[in-house]
Parts: structure tokens; sequence; C-alpha cells
């Protein structure tokens, strides 16, 4: 696809959750997520438009999708009303269920992917999201590379 076209991908399942979200997945995160840590108050100025929190980050390496997903619920809620998720897969297509899961719960409002690994021959039904729109840039001439918002 060229790289100025775009279009919906149309969804005609209900809305529910991918299958690696189940009904005891909560059951499996009992444990109480971290804390969201306030930050002493600010004076305001025109360039202090950020949230007044600063978040847990989770472990980056080894990190499994419950470790994910458990840090993702302590820090749903967002001051903002924008929220952008990086995913950097290394081979999207492999890692689309775990992407799936992960913004039916955090529910961004803008995804990026990095390092997609895609191919013009690759269909966006492939990779598509419920409720997202896909724009892709895929790498031409050589392996690895390409993103997707």
């Amino acid at each position: 696809m060229p790289l100025s076209q775009s279009h919906s991908v149309p969804y005609t399942e209900p809305d529910t959750a991918p299958p690696a979200v189940g009904p005891d997945l909560f059951n499996q995160l009992s444990t109480h997520p971290p804390p969201i840590l306030k930050t002493p108050p600010r004076t305001p100025t025109p360039a202090s438009y950020y949230p007044t929190f600063s978040y847990q980050v989770p472990p980056v390496l080894n990190s499994t999708v419950s470790e994910v997903i458990k840090f993702l619920f302590s820090t749903v809620y967002s001051p903002t009303s924008l929220s952008i998720m990086l995913f950097n897969a290394r081979s999207l297509l492999p890692k689309i269920h775990d992407l799936r899961a992960i913004s039916a719960i955090a529910q961004p409002s803008v995804i990026c992917v990095t390092e997609t690994w895609l191919t013009d021959e690759t269909p966006d039904t492939a990779v598509s999201l419920p409720g997202y729109d896909i724009h892709r840039s895929d790498r031409k001439n050589s392996r690895g590379g390409g993103c997707a918002i």
C-alpha cells in the first residue's frame, strides 16, 4: 500500500475483548497494583501542561503479558484525555494477539507500532484492531523495519 493511502478496516465482531483476555484474567491479577505517586505541586506556567503524576515503570526485559497487564491496570487513570501507546513489536504478526489484549485493557487514543516487519503482501485485516484505523509504512527492499499508527 502506498504511504499516502490508508483506510478503515471493517470490523463485524461484537465489541468483546480478545481471547487472551478471558473472564478469569482479573482473578489471576489479584495482587494490588503499584501506587500512583503524587509529585509536589508546581507553579503553573504556560509550559506546565503535563500531568502531575509520576508512574512506576514495569520491567522492560523479559516482561510477560500478565506483568504488562498488571502495569496497565495500575496506570489506567490518566489526568489527560489523550493517551499514546508505543509497542516495539520486532515482528508484529506473531504478537498481534498480545497487542490486541493490551490495547483492549489500556484503550489508548493512539497506538504506535515500530519494527512491524510487515511486507506489502500482508493485508491490513491481519493486523487490524477493533475501533482503530491503521496507517502503515512498510520497509521496502530490505528486511525488518516498518511502522504503523
